[in-house]
């Protein structure tokens, strides 16, 4: 069996799946998901009310613009490792099972697959090299061009074999 369990977050209709980073929310109270960071640059504008003193010391209302925060693609943490031997490798373990995770390589593979079958929805966890659910994979591409998708979808599977030190 495989040191440490090497795992990616699943792309999918509505973002996909979200996997909490269990040991950050333990140790450091921090909610966290595998694989995604908070980016308050990207979601959809709003325009709030907000109350300030003017220059006359008398409240004003003015409009402000903002910004709904969204979990983007983390660009550092595309393959997500965790011990075998910690204490949240059972939770990895069933997420794998359930799909809500794709192993990163074979011997994490082989350790999802000894749970079986997903008493959920049915799924089998297998090792698919490509990794076509990959969320990183699936937020690149880009379907007007096909030249543009092949291209990122090819650095994204290099750096990916590369983090988890296939490298070819």
């Amino acid at each position: 069996m495989a040191e440490m369990l090497r795992m990616m977050a699943v792309g999918g209709a509505f973002g996909g799946p979200l996997v909490p980073d269990y040991g950050a929310q333990a140790t450091q109270t921090m909610h966290r998901k595998v694989g995604r960071r908070l980016d308050p640059t990207k979601g959809l504008k709003f325009t709030s009310a907000e109350i300030v003193r003017g220059p006359n010391g008398q409240e004003q209302h003015i409009e402000v613009e903002r910004r709904h925060a969204v979990l983007v693609p983390h660009p550092d943490e595309i393959v997500f490792e965790y011990p075998v031997s910690g204490p949240f490798a059972t939770e990895y373990l069933r997420h794998l099972r359930d799909g809500d995770l794709i192993p990163a390589d074979q011997a994490t593979a082989d350790a999802g697959a000894q749970l079986g079958k997903s008493p959920i929805n049915g799924h089998e966890c297998t090792f698919d090299p490509t990794f076509e659910r990959s969320l990183h994979k699936m937020h690149l591409e880009d379907p007007e061009d096909p030249e543009i998708e092949l291209k990122k979808s090819a650095d994204v599977l290099k750096s990916v074999k590369a983090a988890i030190g296939g490298g070819k």
